[in-house]
């Protein structure tokens, strides 16, 4: 027997209730996957890469302690960062490349109001000035690359209140 109840083409009631609740249950879980998704949300910053790029001996101004002081080497797209947060207050370093060039481009990461004078001296003699009234986070300072030009053997790094 014919159901006469419907016109041609439709769906019936049942049909229709079961094909929502398929979509609803598609769309629930959608939405706990889109979190679950590489590109969605706030992309995060890589963390610093730390490499061993440069030769780091300390000077003969350098204090005498049971530590060497720790120089981290990062790598932040194409600049290597020395971080010279962890270094005594006044010192002296020799930097000397472990390959046969320097890297293209060398910065220092400090803190103000550690030492307020940075020195380097390689192909030609840099004084960096520290700014202490820039609060209390860290200040990356970027190093002229004629400083550590091709011919250049090593880099001095002496820093503290007065460099002579």
């Amino acid at each position: 027997m014919l159901n006469t109840n419907r016109l041609p083409g439709t769906v019936p009631t049942w049909r229709r209730l079961a094909l929502c609740g398929a979509l609803a249950v598609l769309l629930a879980g959608c939405t706990g996957l889109r979190q679950r998704l590489p590109f969605t949300g706030p992309a995060e910053a890589p963390a610093p890469l730390a490499l061993r790029e440069l030769d780091i001996q300390p000077g003969p101004a350098m204090p005498v302690g049971p530590v060497p002081p720790v120089v981290v080497q990062l790598l932040e797209r194409n600049t290597l960062v020395l971080d010279l947060r962890e270094l005594p207050p006044n010192g002296e370093l020799v930097l000397k490349p472990l390959a046969a060039n320097w890297p293209v481009r060398l910065a220092f990461r400090v803190q103000p109001g550690r030492f307020p004078l940075l020195e380097v001296q390689g192909a030609r003699r840099v004084q960096l000035q520290v700014p202490t009234d820039r609060g209390t986070q860290p200040l990356t300072l970027p190093l002229d690359p004629a400083v550590h030009a091709a011919g250049t053997r090593e880099l001095r790094l002496r820093w503290g209140g007065l460099v002579p």
